[in-house]
């Protein structure tokens, strides 16, 4: 008799789980999931940005593409937050680097032609915008957060880490926190809170970038999704945002290549290079390149450093790559890129 009771038990519960089932899916219903809305979370988190990393020996290189039309870039807000500033060649270091010195937004130097009355020639200028996507939290100890999606979602995460690291450095006298104790603490479990609270998960992927506390050199990349689902990426590169499953892909061919520059990058340039390439290629496979002016392009790419700092000779630990560094990378990838395919560039 007390097997009969179970199997009649067991054939209730089934039934009505395919009854509640069958009505959620028709919206007449309650779903049977904890996490509601998390597919326009998932979709909006990989609408339009994307941020590739890549591993070197001594750093890691964070590359971001994100279209600069504002009516739907969900990744940027109306404040530009910035003032224009002639362009000048001593701006930049001699190895096309920017150091950062302060945390917050990364400030993005975007040329931008402007003309006077006194020459035909445009006077190239550029202005300053704080990045909705790069942030660096510790500019001393090179702990950066990245993240793409809905710009209050990310704005509100990333206040949410700065505060996080603010206390820790309260709390320990200023001394440095690693990404794997920022995602752990701070990062997961806010996003997992969201998403199991009954509330709306958010809508944004997050990598966060960071050196290690212990002796040995060991870079930290760790990247999450709206669940709070967080992963660690032992290997030379990783993505989030937009197109991220074809960018991987491409990013395995280039860094299992038989050049050696891109199969073992040996400096944050070439570092470049393998993003760069890992995005063309991306954009060629997505939306055909022959369509998409290389200026569009280029206007799209920002990219930063993050230096080892047990490998780190410099007096920074974060640094912007200049835009004439990033525009020279393009040119080279795009080249190789189509000589590879064999088309005339």
């Amino acid at each position: 008799m007390k097997l009969q009771s179970i199997i009649a038990i067991a054939a209730i519960w089934i039934s009505s789980a395919a009854i509640e089932s069958h009505a959620s899916s028709n919206g007449n219903g309650k779903s049977m999931y904890p996490v509601g809305n998390l597919e326009s979370s998932l979709a909006a988190s990989a609408g339009q940005a994307s941020v590739v990393a890549v591993r070197c020996e001594d750093c890691v290189v964070i590359m971001s593409m994100s279209p600069q039309d504002r009516s739907c870039n969900l990744t940027l807000s109306h404040d530009d937050g910035g003032e224009i500033i002639r362009v000048d060649s001593d701006d930049h270091d001699n190895d096309g680097l920017i150091p950062i010195t302060s945390r917050g937004s990364v400030r993005i130097s975007t040329p931008t032609p402007t003309s006077t009355r006194n020459t035909t020639t445009p006077n190239k200028r550029q202005i300053n915008k704080a990045s909705r996507i790069m942030h660096v939290l510790q500019e001393r100890y090179g702990l950066a957060l990245f993240v793409t999606g809905f710009a209050s979602d990310a704005q509100m995460l990333t206040r949410y880490s700065a505060a996080h690291v603010a206390e820790h450095e309260h709390l320990y006298a200023g001394k440095a926190i690693n990404a794997q104790t920022l995602v752990r603490d701070a990062l997961s479990p806010r996003l997992r809170g969201a998403t199991m609270g009954g509330g709306r998960p958010f809508g944004v992927q997050a990598l966060v970038v960071g050196n290690s506390n212990g002796s040995t050199s060991s870079m930290q990349l760790i990247t999450l999704d709206p669940s709070g689902n967080c992963r660690y990426w032992k290997g030379g590169a990783t993505c989030i945002g937009k197109d991220s499953d074809i960018i991987k892909k491409h990013l395995h061919e280039i860094l299992t290549s038989d050049k050696e520059s891109f199969a073992n990058p040996q400096n944050w340039s070439q570092a470049l290079d393998i993003c760069m390439r890992a995005l063309l290629e991306t954009v060629e496979e997505s939306q055909n390149m022959k369509e998409t002016p290389s200026q569009e392009i280029i206007s799209e790419l920002d990219a930063m450093i993050v230096f080892d700092s047990h490998l780190n000779s410099r007096p920074y630990s974060c640094g912007i790559i200049t835009r004439d560094a990033v525009m020279k990378s393009f040119r080279k990838c795009y080249s190789e890129m189509k000589e590879s395919k064999g088309q005339k560039v």
